[in-house]
């Protein structure tokens, strides 16, 4: 990238607005003018990409709360810019060595989060915790588990972010899982990342009358191979329809393969 136009980007940043009331961390922030950077968006290049990031956190919260801001419920606007703006922040922002952004960004976007009313809205801020969300996003994300339209959003987030006590929210949530569509999503997540102590989990669900929680427990068990639950996945390829016996032998293999 040449000179010109890092300044340029460097100086559009320096450009401070009140635009709104707005706060981070439950504490007043004043907004930024980001429009000038926004222009730039999609970003052309790497370089472009690392100077806009730097650009907008060199800002402070401020400058993320304002294109937060920005995000709007489909269908009412045109919110592009701001779309790829946060995303490419939210990329930037879980480069090694940069725990300082990854905060400011992350307790940003879950202010947003909570204040969004729109649950496309809502599950677009909970992506962007996928990717830059630590363990300051397990509480907030955790929340979103028993609403069954943001399930799986929040369950894919606190995967990514893999950390112990987003293990353990994954697992709490499967305890407390108040619909199937909750149960498929948090017994899906526990039997990818191998999660032994839901082991008795996985035994409680995989006889259930849902075909799709039957199955994500079955899951569950044959990833952990663990001895005792052979012939609950043995019995299971021998019960329902055909291509649930065949579902079934599949996961009884992976099993066996596991345990060997």
């Amino acid at each position: 990238m040449n000179t010109s136009f890092k300044s340029w980007l460097l100086a559009a940043a320096l450009v401070i607005s009140v635009t709104s009331c707005a706060t981070y961390k439950n504490t007043p922030v004043t907004p930024v003018n980001v429009d000038p950077l926004l222009t730039q968006m999609p970003a052309q290049s790497l370089e472009a990409h690392a100077a806009f990031g730097d650009a907008i956190f060199a800002q402070g919260p401020g400058a993320v709360v304002s294109i937060c801001d920005k995000i709007i419920p489909l269908g009412t606007g045109d919110d592009t810019q701001a779309r790829f703006a946060l995303s490419g922040l939210a990329k930037h922002a879980s480069r090694p060595g940069a725990r300082n952004d990854q905060k400011i960004f992350a307790n940003t976007v879950i202010a947003a989060l909570h204040n969004a009313q729109d649950n496309e809205v809502k599950s677009f801020f909970i992506r962007q915790l996928q990717v830059a969300g630590h363990n300051e996003s397990v509480a907030p994300l955790s929340g979103y588990l028993a609403n069954d339209e943001l399930c799986d959003a929040a369950v894919q987030a606190l995967q990514a972010i893999g950390t112990r006590k987003a293990t353990y929210s994954l697992h709490a949530g499967a305890l407390s899982a108040q619909s199937n569509t909750q149960r498929v999503s948090l017994l899906k997540a526990l039997a990818v990342i191998e999660h032994h102590p839901a082991q008795p989990l996985f035994e409680k669900y995989a006889s259930d009358s849902d075909r799709d929680v039957r199955f994500a427990a079955l899951l569950g068990l044959a990833k952990l191979g663990v001895a005792s639950s052979e012939a609950t996945l043995k019995a299971a390829t021998h019960s329902g329809s055909d291509y649930d016996k065949i579902e079934a032998k599949s996961l009884y293999d992976l099993y066996l393969r596991t345990n060997s």
